[in-house]
């Protein structure tokens, strides 16, 4: 899989920890799709919805890759974080693979030795299948290996009751204790 590894002088890449997002500075990659780079900070207060991987170390001398096709009903964010632990420098990946080919990318950002990376991206409410593949890669610099630990997880918005939410048919409130979100019907 291509990440866009142009590895030429031209190729913009972003030092440190911080994604140009989180600076506020303008980026014209900031949207692919249905995917936005937003602020890690943004995931504050949202709920665990699911994990592809967790604290994953991987070494390797070929680059590493991941990525699957995510959908807004199981939480909007997508936090992809990468820990550098080896001494040479890593570049991270992230894009969207076109359905008919073609892969639009988002800035790559460099990872120093012993930094710790954390990227996150939104999915629009009603991206279709065919569009919410994102893909995230990570590799050297240089020739060296790569000696990483990644983590790749969703997240979602806490529940919320709203108003006009009532308990199912057969739930009763007990204690003053509504039953879980599932089991709500919007009247």
């Amino acid at each position: 899989m291509n990440f866009g590894q142009d590895r030429s002088a031209d190729q913009t890449l972003t030092i440190g920890t911080t994604p140009p997002e989180a600076s506020g500075a303008a980026s014209q990659d900031a949207v692919q799709g249905p995917f936005t780079k937003v602020d890690p900070g943004s995931i504050a207060g949202k709920t665990l919805a699911g994990v592809l991987q967790d604290n994953t170390r991987v070494q390797t001398t070929c680059g590493y890759s991941t990525g699957a096709a995510f959908y807004p009903s199981n939480g909007n964010y997508i936090v992809f974080t990468v820990t550098n632990n080896g001494s040479t420098t890593q570049v991270s990946n992230a894009g969207r693979a076109r359905t008919l080919g073609g892969f639009d990318t988002f800035a790559s950002v460099r990872i120093a030795p012993g930094e710790t990376l954390v990227r996150v991206f939104y999915i629009a409410d009603g991206a279709k299948e065919l569009e919410s593949t994102l893909s995230l890669g990570v590799y050297d610099e240089g020739t060296a290996q790569s000696d990483i630990t990644v983590s790749l997880k969703q997240y979602k918005r806490p529940f919320q009751q709203r108003a006009d939410m009532i308990p199912h048919k057969n739930q009763t409130a007990a204690a003053g204790k509504l039953p879980a979100a599932a089991e709500y019907y919007v009247r």
